[in-house]
């Protein structure tokens, strides 16, 4: 379940994250009600399938802020690529369906939502993305819904 790459704090990496998708799915919950499950989606589908695909195909790495100093923290764009597509694919499945969107306004809302989870996830602290992305795409997917609804 640890990385290697987290050492020396590999136990922390694994509480941390735990911690973070806990308390995204609570303030996901607590500030945008029904919008949470896009929250949800998004980090169980795209933050997850980001690293595999970043160990398996990831060529271009950049580093990224840690909370605790590993030897390592880093992504890549091959990673950050498969969180835009399985985002998109998502989002629009959502806006469509779940929330009733026209086929146009949602393709420009799971295209805006997206790219912002991208840089979302790609800016999040080492640990902390959980947090931040399930947060994100549960107040843009509320803003969108309360805009165009």
């Amino acid at each position: 379940m640890a990385r290697e790459k987290d050492y020396p704090r590999r136990g922390y990496f694994i509480v941390v994250p735990y911690l973070t998708t806990a308390a995204g799915g609570l303030v996901s919950n607590l500030f945008f009600g029904g919008c949470a499950i896009m929250g949800y989606a998004l980090c169980g589908a795209a933050d997850a399938i980001a690293e595999p695909v970043g160990v398996r195909f990831g060529k271009h790495k950049y580093k990224v802020p840690s909370l605790r100093k590993v030897t390592v923290a880093e992504r890549s764009l091959e990673g950050s690529f498969s969180v835009l597509v399985v985002s998109l694919t998502l989002s629009l499945f959502f806006f469509v369906y779940l929330y009733q969107f026209p086929i146009a306004k949602a393709v420009i809302a799971s295209a805006v939502l997206s790219l912002v989870i991208v840089f979302v996830e790609a800016l999040s602290f080492h640990g902390a993305d959980n947090l931040t992305i399930q947060v994100a795409a549960s107040g843009l997917a509320y803003l969108f819904l309360n805009i165009w609804a």
